[in-house]
């Protein structure tokens, strides 16, 4: 079993009560909403692009302090790297938090998860919730 220092360190309980990419940007090109009815976790993610690239991405989470923080991270994370960067850099946040394995400078925070299967998929929501919208992104510049 976790213990509360391991499952929140410093970084993530910063991220989670200060996040840095809160609210929803001027302009946006796709969004979408992600829920975990285990945890009450609800998040929506916001990305305003500009030739195939995320130029900003912002995020309305309301939940725990792991799906808050990861939230925020990813934010961070994506902006400035191209649509393919960025849906890369989700699948492999996905098997990292399954796994623990892998180098993880910025999301080592959540290799303890690896640990605990219940709170993995508070990690993974904003994730999955940016894959949705850069694909509604990418349908509505067709």
């Amino acid at each position: 079993m976790l213990d509360g220092a391991e499952l929140y360190p410093a970084l993530l309980r910063e991220r989670s009560t200060s996040p840095r990419f809160a609210g929803r940007p001027e302009h946006e090109d796709g969004a979408a909403t992600g829920t975990n009815p285990m945890c009450g976790d609800r998040v929506r993610v916001a990305i305003r692009r500009a030739d195939a690239h995320v130029v900003e991405v912002r995020h309305e989470t309301r939940g725990c302090a792991i799906c808050q923080a990861s939230a925020d991270l990813m934010a961070e994370a994506v902006t400035g790297r191209s649509d393919d960067e960025a849906l890369a850099l989700a699948n492999w946040f996905d098997s990292f938090v399954e796994t623990g394995e892998g180098e993880a400078v910025n999301f080592d925070v959540f290799r303890p998860l690896s640990r605990h299967r219940a709170r993995r998929r508070c990690a993974t929501l904003p994730w999955s919730a940016l894959r949705d919208a850069l694909r509604v992104g990418r349908e509505e510049s067709e």
